[in-house]
């Protein structure tokens, strides 16, 4: 029963980014962790995205805009070990407590439209990548401040694209390192791992299928509505933790 759960999400996440490009751990991990611990579920995603980013930044590697993505990656760089460290020794109930906040905040952003003051200096690409190293080692929810950025910086979809998908894959090579100095990488995640692998491959086939016949916007909408409920599941839950 576990292992049809987790490959019914790996399918759902791997799908998401394929047609969106973002959105794997941002799905999977909140789903994962009623299921599996957080120590299994960050180091399974780790993975996952290793495989799903390197085939999606292949496709976009002509948009990379290289000052942009060495700026949001040093910064990203310098506090993935402390991510990765926390996941490893904050209590569960106050991670659980950041994931939702950080979900009901990226998806209240992203459903209102709101539109972010622009910021003119690319140096601002080392404080939100920072942001996003952290949630990356720690969750591997590291999205939403790149987004931010990315949006403040007023970037064409092909440059949006081709840096996140540079950043996270970056991050992932720092994150893998770190989460492997660590043992975190178990008998139990890598058993996971070989079982989702068909759900991950043909989820990640039918979103890039998908994307040429779904609008992108409608679907992302109806993903970061999916994000408030996730979202508001782990506040409560973690809220009730804490409080009982």
């Amino acid at each position: 029963m576990l292992e049809g759960w987790v490959c019914l999400i790996l399918f759902f996440a791997t799908l998401t980014h394929g047609l969106s490009g973002f959105g794997l751990a941002l799905v999977a991990v909140p789903l994962l962790q009623p299921l599996v611990s957080l120590q299994v579920a960050t180091p399974l995603i780790s993975l996952v995205s290793g495989i799903i980013v390197v085939a999606m930044g292949m496709h976009y590697r002509s948009a990379l805009e290289w000052g942009s993505l060495l700026r949001l990656a040093g910064g990203a760089t310098a506090t993935i070990p402390l991510g990765v460290w926390a996941a490893t020794r904050w209590d569960e109930r106050w991670i659980t407590l950041i994931l939702g906040i950080v979900l009901l905040v990226y998806a209240a952003y992203g459903l209102l439209g709101l539109r972010l003051p622009e910021l003119r200096s690319p140096h601002w690409a080392w404080f939100f990548g920072g942001l996003s190293g952290f949630l990356s080692g720690m969750a591997n929810i590291g999205g939403p401040p790149a987004i931010l950025y990315a949006n403040c910086r007023r970037w064409d979809p092909e440059r949006f694209k081709g840096n996140l998908q540079g950043l996270f894959l970056s991050n992932l090579g720092t994150v893998i390192l770190s989460h492997t100095l660590q043992g975190n990488y178990t008998p139990q995640v890598f058993q996971l791992l070989r079982i989702g692998m068909p759900a991950i491959l043909i989820g990640f086939v039918v979103g890039l299928w998908l994307s040429h016949w779904i609008n992108p916007v409608q679907f992302r909408r109806l993903v970061l509505v999916s994000l408030v409920g996730i979202g508001g599941m782990l506040l409560w839950r973690s809220l009730g933790a804490l409080w009982g």
